[in-house]
């Protein structure tokens, strides 16, 4: 069995940095972006200019490198980050904000190709994730309006006739109390569309602000004695030695110990890393504030996803608007009209929604992993990748971060989870992303018609 609160994209986070001039990037301005314009404007950080040694050298600031940076930071290491654009830039700054347990490769899947017991230890992984998410928040003071709630939404019977049984699969084998099965008529109560018969309830999975959370993250960081550089795209890494550098137009980081979190934005910077991840897009749209119109949609301030393959997810923000999210293409590009395409689908789900504004479109990549499954732990010799959180990123990529910065701190058993997890590369060379487009076209099929 398949665990559904284990497959979603909803929360398309991944580490941001974009390392080369052809890597993607949005064709959509920062202002399209609700996060970005949502935040008053930070005071820029100087790029690097200049050589600099540390003992740390970390690549992306996302969650995973100020993550990182943080928990190294804290225990006294000196620590540097290079960032090509602003902090939370890529899909720390761009996701869906949910904060969900599970990884989307769903626990059979891991207990089948690695065994229950290293299901069960990805699972309490991604339980603590959560929990690290709202430490942090409550640890620094980040106001990042966290909000407890998440509901798997049926489209269709056969996801509703799984939810009993998945509920209590969770509680049995791991742990895992507390879920709420919601008939379709307690669904519709709380999420008002006639699409969807029935919901699988999570009072414990938050949703946030991802942006003002990573911005919250770096702070604490700097705050700590991390230093983080911004606009400093590195363009070539010299790895293969006890002294690793990240060169950039300006200048170099010299470290023993590097830390690669470009993720979905890696592009050819690092090949062994980009042939094991796949970078998908995805898009959300946001509404004008609906007011108290806003409970003709939702009754409850929670965030949601439907069971599909190929998914939908929505939730309001606090100044009223509903933020609707999908479109996982796997040519990793975006439409040209995210609004019109995407606001199509949100009116399927509430046609009460036909003459409401869209003010806000975006998109951005997330990483997808051969298995679903994360990458996360050593490349080489000090040299620690994470990535492949295809599409658990919020809490994932913060728990990376921690577990990283513990293995480097002497913790030999701060990765043993992640250990145990193959890390295939894509295959089918300049032909994998095609053979992925037609893959996902036969899952849509199969969402429609099974």
């Amino acid at each position: 069995m398949r665990s559904k609160l284990s497959f979603r994209l909803s929360d398309i986070s991944r580490s941001p940095t974009i390392l080369q001039a052809e890597a993607h990037i949005s064709t959509v301005s920062d202002s399209a972006n609700f996060y970005i314009s949502s935040l008053p404007t930070p005071a820029p950080r100087s790029s690097l200019d200049g050589n600099l040694e540390v003992d740390v050298a970390i690549l992306g600031g996302g969650f995973a490198g100020v993550s990182t940076a943080l928990h190294l930071a804290e225990r006294g290491l000196s620590v540097a980050l290079l960032e090509a654009k602003t902090v939370g830039f890529g899909a720390s700054g761009r996701n869906g904000g949910q904060v969900l347990p599970g990884l989307s490769a769903g626990l059979d899947g891991i207990a089948k190709r690695n065994g229950m017991k290293v299901a069960r230890a990805l699972w309490d992984e991604s339980v603590e994730a959560v929990d690290l998410v709202r430490r942090l928040t409550q640890r620094h003071g980040i106001s990042c309006d966290l909000t407890e709630g998440a509901v798997t939404l049926a489209v269709k019977p056969k996801h509703f006739k799984g939810f009993t049984e998945e509920k209590a699969w969770l509680e049995g084998e791991f742990g895992y109390g507390g879920l709420e099965v919601w008939s379709p008529e307690e669904a519709r109560v709380v999420v008002r569309s006639q699409r969807y018969c029935g919901g699988l309830y999570d009072p414990r999975a938050p949703h946030l602000h991802p942006l003002a959370f990573v911005r919250g993250l770096a702070f604490a960081a700097e705050t700590a004695g991390a230093r983080i550089f911004e606009n400093s795209p590195v363009t070539a890494i010299e790895m293969d030695r006890p002294v690793k550098r990240l060169l950039t137009g300006k200048g170099a980081m010299s470290a023993r110990t590097l830390v690669l979190a470009g993720n979905a934005y890696i592009g050819k910077l690092v090949p062994w890393a980009a042939a094991r991840m796949m970078p998908v897009a995805s898009c959300i749209v946001a509404t004008e504030p609906l007011g108290s119109r806003i409970g003709d949609l939702l009754t409850k301030s929670i965030s949601a996803c439907d069971a599909n393959i190929v998914l939908d997810y929505f939730r309001p923000t606090p100044d009223g608007r509903l933020l609707f999210g999908g479109l996982a293409n796997y040519s990793g590009r975006e439409p040209s009209d995210i609004a019109g395409v995407l606001g199509r689908r949100m009116r399927h789900v509430f046609p009460q929604l036909a003459q409401t504004r869209i003010t806000h479109a975006w998109g951005g990549l997330i990483d997808i992993s051969l298995y679903r499954e994360p990458l996360i732990g050593a490349m080489k010799d000090q040299v620690f990748v994470m990535q492949g959180f295809s599409g658990h990123g919020v809490a994932l990529a913060t728990l990376s971060g921690q577990r990283v910065a513990a293995t480097i701190l002497g913790d030999e058993a701060a990765l043993s989870p992640y250990d145990a997890l193959p890390r295939p590369s894509f295959p089918g060379g300049p032909l994998r992303t095609l053979g992925l487009v037609l893959g996902m076209a036969m899952l849509k099929m199969k969402d429609r018609w099974a």
